[in-house]
């Protein structure tokens, strides 16, 4: 049988007809828009973002999102009083234009597999004239930021870098969840020279697993472990200058945020019996964090009543337990 190029063509229209239904079924698009609008500074922001998820199979998608986001200066930056004004009610917001690209598996019944790229460009950050080298992006990371200058909007930054992910999802009585990072965090001050941020630590891992199981008709027991290791932070080195009897510390921007604390590790352990009652529940819990008691470096400053440098750790091994009642 000789086929008609009439045929040929009907073959091919249907073809594509049947591929562009199916490829419409996989994907879906969601657009957003978001707005803000700061009356300090008198600030309209219009951010339109989007994301997207195409069905390769039952088993495995890929998804990819982009769009822009923006926050707002920190309260104490903003209300800073210098000779009676305060000078930086008009910053403007942050901004964040940021997508990523991922990839999702699903191995078992209750396992997927995920992995993730993505890329961050901040721009508008308040950067500080008088410290050219630094960056309100370094701020935020203890128990007090000294924020009292003048900023304006300048500074600029970039995060990046590779997540991968396998989580098992409960059953069988038991879950697990593994996640490693790989990334890098930059950004330029008012001297627009680029460095490291305080929190490019470059590489994490995070653990979790956990296992339920009966011991009696209405009893369950429960055990769970977390586990993190993560690059340490990056500081700035300090130098002392003065005499024995007055002491005074200056930050060495000559080398910001080039070195980093050692590395950060914690291990956290959770064991849980809950009973069920007629109309409520009780579970007695024990936890202890730090399991391993790792001394992990919270920050490291200059004595000036003992002349000498000291450090101050993050919390240490600490036992904790309780009861918790559930109507």
């Amino acid at each position: 049988m000789i086929e008609r190029d009439g045929d040929h063509r009907t073959a091919l229209v249907k073809g594509y007809a049947q591929w562009q239904h199916r490829f419409s079924d996989a994907l879906s698009i969601t657009p957003g828009l978001y707005s803000q609008y700061y009356f300090l500074s008198n600030e309209i922001t219009v951010e339109p973002r989007i994301g997207l998820k195409y069905a390769i199979s039952k088993r495995s998608s890929v998804n990819a999102g982009v769009g822009l986001h923006s926050q707002v200066t920190p309260r104490q930056a903003s209300f800073y009083i210098k000779n009676g004004a305060m000078p930086n009610t008009d910053l403007k917001m942050s901004k964040s234009l940021q997508a990523v690209l991922g990839y999702d598996l699903k191995l078992t019944k209750n396992m997927r597999l995920k992995t993730e790229v993505y890329c961050q460009h901040l721009y508008d950050v308040p950067v500080i004239p008088e410290v050219p080298e630094e960056s309100l992006l370094n701020f935020g990371d203890g128990y007090y930021n000294d924020m009292n200058y003048v900023y304006a909007n300048g500074g600029t930054g970039k995060n990046y870098g590779v997540e991968l992910t396998l989580e098992k999802f409960f059953g069988s009585g038991y879950y697990y969840l593994i996640t490693a990072s790989l990334y890098d965090s930059k950004y330029k001050g008012y001297d627009g020279v680029e460095r490291h941020t305080r929190f490019a630590g470059n590489y994490t891992l995070t653990t979790l697993a956990g296992y339920e199981w009966k011991v009696f008709k209405k009893d369950l027991i429960s055990v769970n472990l977390k586990a993190s290791y993560l690059g340490g932070k990056r500081f700035v080195n300090t130098s002392v200058a003065g005499t024995m009897d007055n002491f005074d510390t200056v930050l060495d921007y000559s080398t910001a945020y080039q070195k980093r604390y050692p590395d950060y590790f914690r291990c956290d352990i959770n064991v849980n019996m809950k009973h069920n009652f007629r109309h409520v529940a009780v579970e007695w819990f024990v936890e202890i964090n730090n399991l391993t008691n790792h001394q992990n470096i919270m920050f490291r400053n200059f004595n000036s009543t003992t002349g000498k440098y000291e450090t101050t750790y993050q919390q240490g091994l600490t036992p904790m337990g309780g009861c918790r009642v559930y109507f």
